[in-house]
């Protein structure tokens, strides 16, 4: 994070180095997403001029998926059928001890 504030350069897996202003660049956002509150998209400008996002949601048992817009209904129907009755880390805990993983 110092290397990042320092010479505003975020290094991407040691292949490339782009332009990044930390105060700029991410946006921390009042409002929640409408799949789940604990979402965060990315956008990104391509050299192109052209932006792309894409949209990730933590839904609790460690589980994070990606929004498709097209199926976010029927994604959400999965969500509530997952095997496991897990929606936080002690739940993941308590659930691994009584499977004896």
């Amino acid at each position: 994070i110092n290397n990042i504030k320092t010479f505003n350069r975020l290094n991407l897996n040691g292949e490339r180095s782009i332009d990044f202003i930390l105060e700029n660049d991410i946006v921390f956002n009042k409002k929640f997403l409408p799949f789940h509150p604990n979402g965060m998209k990315f956008t990104a400008l391509l050299s192109s001029g052209k932006t792309t996002s894409s949209t990730f949601y933590s839904i609790g048992g460690g589980f994070v998926v990606k929004e498709e817009r097209k199926n976010a209904k029927k994604q959400l129907k999965k969500f509530k059928e997952f095997p496991f009755p897990i929606v936080k880390g002690t739940d993941l805990s308590a659930f691994c001890k009584q499977e004896n993983k």
